[in-house]
């Protein structure tokens, strides 16, 4: 992409960033122009956007290089996006894209408008857990029924602060949702302590509570130290063989 095309403006009214110049299942491939001159923006982790027919595209940069053996040089970055989701043409962000992005296709930045219409959730159902490090004047939050209803997972590298993020969830979900009842297995008993005492904590010297439930629902479960069993030996009569002599 020369870097007259990059300070042209598409019909969108957006300035492209790039050009598209590969699509895979996930990910799409992107050349950057003013590489050189350190005038990209922004780096990996950044979101950035495909304008893709009536939708925008969105993906975060997961990878960047300059472009040749040009070094410092090199006029041009390449760049890998993971696909994330699109804004569609009536203006919802869903996660999946219907339709991949075509080479060529302009990479645009991703502004406040568009950042609402990914994170913006407000409902009566939705708790604050942040603000987004893009822009912290918008707040990062979560649907509690939808986060109950289905699986999720929080990835991160040792300290990062997977276990501190885990806690923050649930007890925002505690305070929407009083009425759920939460299991949580604590191998390394670093939650006891999460929950200003509304835990109940259990362990090898207490027992599993009813949770207020009929006799027939209810399961007494408790760890002990029992012996572990084995089977019994069985004497086997042992037979010798016949001597047999030789004449």
């Amino acid at each position: 992409m020369s870097d007259e095309d990059r300070s042209s403006v598409l019909p969108s009214g957006r300035t492209p960033l790039g050009r598209v110049i590969a699509v895979s299942g996930s990910q799409a491939t992107a050349q950057f122009s003013g590489a050189g001159d350190g005038e990209l923006g922004f780096s990996v982790g950044s979101l950035v956007g495909i304008e893709n027919g009536t939708s925008l595209v969105i993906g975060a940069l997961c990878d960047l290089a300059l472009q040749g053996a040009g070094g410092a040089s090199a006029s041009s970055a390449i760049g890998r996006i993971d696909l994330l989701g699109e804004i569609a043409g009536e203006g919802r962000f869903r996660s999946g894209i219907a339709a991949y992005p075509k080479i060529g296709g302009a990479v645009v930045g991703v502004g406040a408008d568009d950042l609402k219409t990914i994170f913006d959730l407000a409902s009566p159902r939705t708790v604050e857990l942040g603000r987004l490090q893009q822009d912290a004047s918008i707040a990062a939050t979560v649907n509690v029924d939808e986060t109950v209803r289905k699986h999720f997972a929080i990835f991160g590298s040792t300290g990062s602060g997977k276990s501190s993020a885990l806690a923050l969830i649930l007890r925002k979900i505690m305070q929407a949702r009083s009425d759920l009842r939460i299991l949580l297995i604590d191998a390394h008993n670093e939650y006891a302590d999460s929950f200003d005492g509304r835990a109940h904590v259990l362990g090898s010297d207490n027992r599993w509570p009813r949770l207020n439930s009929p006799t027939h629902e209810a399961c007494s479960v408790q760890v002990t130290g029992r012996r572990r069993r084995t089977a019994p030996r069985v004497s086997r009569p042992i037979h010798p063989r016949p001597i047999v002599s030789k004449t």
